[in-house]
């Protein structure tokens, strides 16, 4: 909270004789509070918006974009296969064409 407010002392004897004063007070401690709610829900919004946005899967238009795009996620996919031989000692073989007409292919190790 960016501004300060002034320390008042208040008791039952003031809120008497100042009632004024009581609903001052009330009234700067829910500024308060909605202050702090809104400090809490900007920090959610900042900490929601740092992940990956998803994407429309739909055809890349742009030859060179759908190229890289189809490597990195070939590469991905046989990186998650590998990694699923490894851990789960699963046998597991994928066969990939490109649009080129080119083979790709994974083939764990304990599939012969």
């Amino acid at each position: 909270m960016d501004s300060t407010i002034s320390f008042i002392s208040f008791n039952l004897f003031d809120s008497l004789f100042f009632p004024s004063l009581s609903f001052i007070l009330t009234i700067l401690s829910q500024k308060e509070k909605e202050e702090e709610e809104e400090e809490e829900e900007e920090l959610e919004r900042k900490s929601s918006s740092m992940a990956r946005g998803k994407i429309q899967i739909k055809l890349i238009e742009n030859s060179t974009n759908r190229q890289v795009t189809y490597s990195k996620r070939r590469n991905g996919l046989f990186k998650k296969a590998n990694e699923l031989t490894v851990l789960c000692d699963a046998r597991v073989s994928i066969i990939m064409f490109s649009t080129t007409g080119k083979l790709h292919e994974f083939i764990s190790p304990s599939a012969t």
